[in-house]
């Protein structure tokens, strides 16, 4: 098999395998860097550039085609290798790390992201493959953690790394400093990875899969990131991108079972072990994101903490998924059980996000920080059970498919979570702020003022309270009336909101557990290939 490395007793062999995961792990550390370096830079960026309106396109041009292309290139890594597919990644990025770094425009840097997206899928999608490359599910466990604490170094550092560099030596040094690091990484799986052979056959590339899966995803991802900001769910606009995407994903299914070495083979999505992984994977995605992007607001919008002490409360949960992730690893790998530790993670997150349900303006810090760390650690628990799981059911030469199939499925699932709760938040502190308003206030205020007091926001913008309390003063009654208040309605507001949002994400966690129910459990292979154990498990379907 092309991708299987040598696993023959000896110390250089082992040397050679421990030096690979380093330069995977490398690998790994350019693409998660770069979705939390660049947060901090953009507002320095912008400054320097112009072209505001292109803000928000510069993070969304990066998770398109990185998402987009992730099918496509599991799918190419089984076919042509992972050694190559990691390289041409690695370029790939590098390449585009280096056109960001020099973009004249927010134009160029929007379209040179897109770019390096593209190699950051490539990248993430055999690196990933690559770990079950080296051991198999049986000891795949426990290095599984490693990769999880990858992307929380870089979620817990990033944002002050790119503030460091902006401050420093400048923005551009955001982009620039993945040379030195992905050259190294490149260097050292060039070195290392193992030898891989050449195609035994004449490899046939499904090219209207890869582009049809290509084109369904952009407008898919689209009118999750549009729906409910930009425009109503229920907007022409928002409506018409999913029922493209409905269409093209047909077009992809009808392709795929008349291609012959299809991107997604259909065969794959019989087996109960994978569609559970997949759709238990997607909801997990949801609850991580939620929770990563909107218990921020809470700490600041509701507690009122400072930015850094959010960023100080926050850091735990990070922490806690690294730490289960980690030991769950090792349970797995000692038990060979699997099946029990998704459902105690799953229940786990489900609690932590009961807790955070039942939180309020009167919420100490230390409650908070308790309530995070324990749907965290539930988290934890989820990520690497349902790696080791559908990698074990699947043939090692489709280990790149089920792989990147499931770092697809979670993309969605933060792009649908982060949606659905933006929607839900933005309607319910509406309804919330509406309810303990004067009559006559709308009018007074104008649409501009109206739409000022319905954004929570203000908030979390320094200075902002006061300054609306000051002009609700000077504007008198029945504007004069709730100036004191306006900052605790607002408050109590966004609570509230909040409560439904988690309240959702709570929906979505059990819905995880009941599905993982389903999940049957088979002897985890200690070769990359089905033992007899696992044929009669499978036989037994």
């Amino acid at each position: 098999m092309a991708d299987t490395p040598s696993t023959a007793a000896g110390q250089f062999d082992v040397r050679l395998i421990m030096l690979s995961l380093i330069g995977i792990l490398l690998s790994i550390l350019l693409a998660a860097l770069e979705q939390t370096v660049v947060g901090t830079a953009l507002p320095r960026v912008v400054a320097d550039l112009g072209g505001f309106e292109h803000y928000s396109w510069v993070f969304s041009a990066y998770l398109f085609t990185s998402t987009a292309i992730t099918p496509v290139a599991g799918k190419l890594s089984d076919l042509f290798g992972r050694k190559r597919l990691i390289a041409i990644g690695i370029i790939g990025f590098l390449v585009g790390s280096a056109l960001c770094g020099g973009a004249g425009t927010m134009l160029q840097l929007v379209l040179f992201r897109a770019f390096q997206g593209l190699g950051a899928g490539v990248l993430t999608a055999a690196a990933f493959a690559a770990i079950g490359d080296l051991f198999p599910p049986a000891e795949r466990g426990k290095y599984q953690g490693l990769v999880v604490g990858v992307f929380g170094l870089a979620s817990l550092f990033g944002p002050t790394l790119g503030g460091y560099l902006t401050d420093t030596v400048g923005w551009r040094w955001v982009f620039w400093l993945n040379l030195p690091v992905g050259g190294t990484a490149l260097a050292v799986l060039l070195a290392t990875f193992p030898a891989q052979a050449g195609p035994s056959r004449r490899r046939q590339i499904d090219y209207a899969g890869a582009v049809l899966v290509t084109a369904a995803t952009l407008p898919l991802l689209l009118a999750l990131v549009w729906a409910g900001s930009v425009f109503p769910w229920a907007s022409p606009q928002v409506l018409g991108l999913l029922g493209l995407a409905a269409v093209l994903y047909g077009l992809f299914g009808w392709v795929e079972r008349r291609a012959a070495e299809p991107i997604l083979p259909p065969e794959l999505l019989r087996d109960r072990i994978i569609v559970v992984g997949l759709v238990v994977v997607t909801l997990s995605g949801m609850a991580m994101y939620g929770l990563i992007v909107y218990l921020p607001l809470f700490v600041q919008g509701v507690l009122g903490l400072s930015p850094t002490e959010a960023g100080a409360v926050m850091t735990p949960l990070t922490l806690a998924v690294v730490v289960s992730n980690i030991t769950s690893g090792q349970l797995i790998a000692r038990t060979g059980r699997y099946r029990r530790i998704a459902l105690g993670g799953l229940a786990l997150l489900a609690f932590g996000v009961g807790l955070l349900v039942l939180m309020s303006p009167a919420t100490t810090a230390a409650t908070m920080l308790r309530n995070e760390i324990v749907a965290g650690l539930g988290l934890g628990f989820i990520f690497p059970v349902f790696t080791i799981a559908l990698q074990n059911t699947a043939p090692h030469s489709r280990l790149g498919v089920v792989t990147s199939a499931l770092q697809f499925c979670r993309s969605i699932g933060a792009t649908l979570g982060v949606a659905l709760m933006g929607s839900l938040l933005a309607s319910r502190f509406t309804v919330e702020m509406v309810q303990r308003l004067p009559a006559g206030l709308e009018g007074q205020l104008g649409d501009a003022g109206w739409a000022e007091l319905l954004n929570p926001q203000m908030l979390v913008q320094p200075g902002q309270a006061e300054a609306v309390r000051e002009t609700f003063v000077r504007l008198g009654p029945p504007a004069s009336l709730v100036a004191d208040s306006i900052v605790g309605s607002q408050r109590v507001a966004l609570a509230g909101a909040l409560h439904d949002a988690f309240l959702l994400l709570l929906g979505v966690s059990v819905v995880a557990f009941t599905a993982t129910l389903f999940l049957r459990e088979i002897p985890l292979r200690r070769s990359h290939e089905p033992t007899p154990a696992v044929l009669l498990a499978e036989a037994e379907v």
